[in-house]
């Protein structure tokens, strides 16, 4: 718990003392957000904790500055895996616990923003939706969580057909 409150006291509001990062602060932000969110702890209340603070750092990088635009930026491939993995883990973690994190207006709207900015690339955004798709044929159903996933897809250009999940038995 030591860890939780150290790593939350340390990483607190991003934004607080200036307004954009550098090439380099996002490469690092990310890279934190990746190593955090892989950590081995058992306590499932402090991971999530984690997943959600990480979350809000996403959010905030790209309400203030955009989601990092790798394709136009100086970023090398090994930095630009970093960014997107950093992005996907979190958005997985996120639409597994918390789905409500991401699947509501102002997200999805700021999601597709980047989208429609050419920052953030739709298919980025599948596997992690197919993964929310799987985890839910196992819960119970949520209608309104199932109305803000097809208006997400939606906003987001992604059909249905996308997501569909093979194999399973």
């Amino acid at each position: 718990m030591k860890l939780i409150i150290l790593f939350l006291f340390f990483n607190f509001n991003l934004f607080s003392q200036k307004d954009t990062l550098h090439n380099h602060e996002v490469v690092s932000l990310f890279k934190e957000i990746t190593k955090s969110e892989g950590s081995e702890l058992n306590d499932s209340v402090a991971r999530h904790q984690i997943f959600i603070a990480n979350h809000k750092k996403i959010i905030d990088l790209i309400k203030y500055q955009g989601f990092p635009n790798i394709k136009n930026d100086d970023f090398k491939k090994k930095k630009k895996k970093l960014i997107l993995g950093g992005f996907a883990v979190n958005f997985c973690h996120i639409l597994q616990v918390y789905p409500k994190l991401i699947l509501n207006d102002s997200i999805i709207k700021l999601i597709k923003i980047e989208i429609d900015s050419n920052r953030l690339d739709k298919n980025h955004l599948i596997p992690c939706l197919k993964l929310f798709i799987f985890d839910n044929m196992k819960k119970e159903k949520s209608e309104t969580l199932d109305l803000f996933f097809k208006k997400a897809i939606d906003s987001w250009g992604i059909k249905e057909s996308d997501l569909i999940i093979n194999n399973i038995k």
